[in-house]
This record gives C-alpha cells, sequence and structure tokens, in this order.
C-alpha cells in the first residue's frame, strides 16, 4: 500500500501596490508543485497585458537566471475597472515562476496572490 503526499504552497499575497509602469512579482520557488495558481486582482484604470515567466536557472543568491514566459491563452489583460484574472497553471517543469505587469496606460491597485499543491 503506498502513501500519497500531498505538499501545499498555501495561500500567500505577493503582490500588493499601485501600479503605473512594469513590474514583476518576486521570483516563487514551485519545484515538485503540479498546480500552480495567480490570482491577479485590480481597481483602477491600468491598461496592462500579464505573463507569467519561469527558469529552471534562477539563483536565488545572485539573483541571476533565463527567464521565458509561458504562452497563454487567452492572453490576460488588465483593463479599466475592477476585475480579476485567474491563471491556472499545471504540471510545471521548471523550478521558479513570476508574474510580469507590462504596463500601457493608466494606474490601479493590483494584488496577486499565489498558491499550489502537488499530490
Amino acid at each position: 500500500m503506498s502513501s500519497a503526499k500531498q505538499y501545499n504552497l498555501q495561500p500567500a499575497l505577493i503582490f500588493d501596490e499601485t501600479v503605473s509602469g512594469d513590474v514583476e512579482t518576486d521570483p516563487t520557488e514551485i519545484l515538485n508543485k503540479d498546480n500552480i495558481t495567480y490570482q491577479v486582482v485590480w481597481d483602477g484604470t491600468l491598461a496592462a497585458i500579464i505573463s507569467v515567466l519561469i527558469s529552471s536557472d534562477y539563483n536565488k543568491n545572485t539573483g541571476e537566471g533565463w527567464w521565458d514566459p509561458l504562452p497563454l491563452n487567452p492572453v490576460p489583460t488588465i483593463a479599466t475597472g475592477q476585475d480579476s484574472w485567474t491563471i491556472d497553471l499545471n504540471q510545471l517543469g521548471s523550478k521558479w515562476c513570476k508574474l510580469q505587469i507590462a504596463a500601457s496606460g493608466g494606474s490601479a491597485d493590483v494584488q496577486v496572490t499565489i498558491t499550489g499543491k502537488a499530490i
């Protein structure tokens, strides 16, 4: 009889700022996590594109490493008003991920929460 273990990344607010330009969240280690979810909530006039970046060689001690965008369809965008996006990621092979917001105008209060699990 096998005993399956579940490893959780507890929900964490990783970003809570007023955004008017390009920003990124800090990297989150996701090694051995099957399912990662970002929830992005905003209120304001910001126009922006949301990207998820992943890295297998990021070094948290030096801050060095290559980051590549995941293809997301549809591409998550932020538009004027109060709204949210939930981005579900499944079975990523990379060790690190972070969220990038590329703004093209306006400003908004933005909160990003991440959670995950592995079974």
